[in-house]
């Protein structure tokens, strides 16, 4: 085997394992991206169904509110605690 053909073979295997090793990483890169769009969507996802949940809690607890600051309800709980009294009319006559 020739000097030259020694060359042209090593840099055939130079150009050859670069190849590779660029070839992998490039699939290494686009495995990797993807993977990280997964996990992101998925998290995505979770504070959506958090915030949906979440949500309903403040409706109901609002709800509540609004019921324990009824008439209806405060009046129902003080029944037994104080007598509600409607003023008199007060008729004034004029001659």
């Amino acid at each position: 085997m020739s000097k030259r053909e020694y060359k042209q073979n090593f840099s055939k295997f130079i150009f050859y394992t670069f190849f590779i090793i660029i070839i992998t990483l490039i699939i290494l890169s686009k495995l990797t991206i993807k993977n990280e769009c997964v996990k992101t969507q998925l998290k995505i996802e979770d504070l959506h169904k958090l915030q949906i949940s979440n949500s309903n809690i403040v409706k109901e607890l609002q709800s509540n509110k609004d019921f324990l600051m009824s008439e209806d309800h405060i009046s129902n709980f003080l029944s037994n605690q104080m007598l509600v009294v409607a003023p008199e009319t007060l008729l004034i006559h004029i001659k």
